[in-house]
């Protein structure tokens, strides 16, 4: 529908009074926030009410790239598994980690994963357009580059 500016204060309320969100991230079909090393998942197939995620990784963001979905843990690493709709990980999915190399911070778009490390900037996943940063003729990586 069209915009609607008091649209922008309703707080989310499905989620206990006591969590505090850490980090938040909004894809166009699903909303990801952390809290205490906790992921909470909703929108899309998974509905209008979070879903607490479960996963031995402890998170401080979680990132949803169509392909992929990667983990930002408390640490600094990523973790990274492939699968086609998110609500694929809700059983049993392995996440791999990506890189000895520790992030501060990762953003995605549609096919590719980008991390922040010590001021550089790392990139994975599709290549088509170069926008991991390298146009080399691969048209994907699955580890940083």
């Amino acid at each position: 529908g069209p915009y609607d500016p008091n649209a922008l204060d309703v707080e989310l309320r499905c989620i206990d009074t006591d969590v505090v969100i850490d980090n938040i991230s909004v894809d166009n079909e699903f909303i990801i926030a952390t809290s205490n090393g906790r992921i909470y998942i909703w929108g899309s197939e998974l509905g209008h009410i979070p879903t607490l995620y479960t996963t031995p990784i402890k998170a401080a963001d979680m990132k949803y790239a169509r392909r992929t979905t990667c983990i930002l843990d408390v640490e600094g690493y990523v973790h990274c598994g492939d699968a086609l709709t998110l609500t694929s990980y809700a059983t049993n999915h392995v996440y791999e980690k990506v890189s000895e190399r520790k992030f501060q911070s990762i953003q995605s778009k549609y096919y590719h994963i980008c991390g922040l490390s010590d001021g550089k900037v790392y990139c994975w996943g599709d290549n088509d357009f170069g926008q991991i940063g390298k146009f080399d003729g691969r048209s994907s990586a699955s580890v940083p580059l």
